[in-house]
């Protein structure tokens, strides 16, 4: 079986793809989309919509780099604040 997980953070989103089976998962696949949220959002304002859109293209791409890895949907995970 393969699990996949996406970190989102303020300068990319990363992708794991892993072999689950038998102990410890193995990852088999990296990857990752520069996002670089800190440098478009400003502190008390609303996150730009360039962002947003930017953002939602990142995480559709891993979901389609996982699945061509034979993953599962990826848990995510937003590891910035």
């Amino acid at each position: 079986m393969r699990t996949s997980v996406v970190d989102v953070g303020s300068k990319t989103v990363r992708l794991v793809v892993s072999d689950t089976e038998g102990g410890a998962p193995l990852p088999v696949h990296t990857a990752k989309w520069p996002l670089r949220l800190s440098e478009q959002v400003t502190p008390g304002a609303p996150v730009p919509e360039r962002a947003v859109e930017d953002l939602v293209e990142a995480v559709a791409a891993a979901n389609r780099t996982a699945a061509r890895w034979g993953a599962s949907g990826p848990l995510a995970f937003a590891t910035a604040v």
